[in-house]
């Protein structure tokens, strides 16, 4: 079985990591990928970006709790281009613990909203009953 590949990047020299992962979901993570991605141990704040991801299944929510804990990711949301892959992200669980955007540049500009005062940042939806909308989409009414 094929492992998922790791690339990291940096949008315009800022603090925060953007973890591109590529692959099948229920492949396994690269055994480096802690090396890649937090040289020297490193953590901060972390986009991990699903968007070259094939969601299968619930295996997803793992994925991400794996690449947190081994990128030591703090604080971190989610990326998925796709509309049925944040429904299958916040479907397993992975909305629960992360705020889920369509796009890096929705989250760099929550990032920079909440770090200036203005609404809630990469904090996971807490709204019951509600869309299940999360990020700056939601509060623009599309998803």
């Amino acid at each position: 079985m094929a492992s998922m590949s790791v690339a990291v990047q940096r949008p315009d020299g800022s603090a925060i990591r953007v973890v591109v992962l590529r692959g099948c979901s229920g492949d396994p993570l690269p055994p480096d990928i802690a090396r890649t991605v937090a040289p020297g141990g490193q953590s901060g704040p972390t986009i991990i970006d699903l968007s070259e991801v094939t969601i299968l299944g619930p295996e997803i929510d793992e994925v991400v709790r794996r690449v947190v804990a081994l990128v030591r990711a703090q604080p971190y949301c989610v990326v998925a281009h796709r509309r049925v892959a944040r429904t299958a992200c916040r479907r397993f669980g992975v909305g629960a613990t992360a705020a889920l955007f369509a796009t890096v540049a929705d989250a760099l500009q929550a990032h920079r909203y909440a770090c200036d005062g203005y609404g809630p940042g990469w904090a996971p939806a807490t709204s019951a009953g509600g869309s299940g909308r999360t990020g700056a989409r939601a509060h623009r009414g599309t998803g």
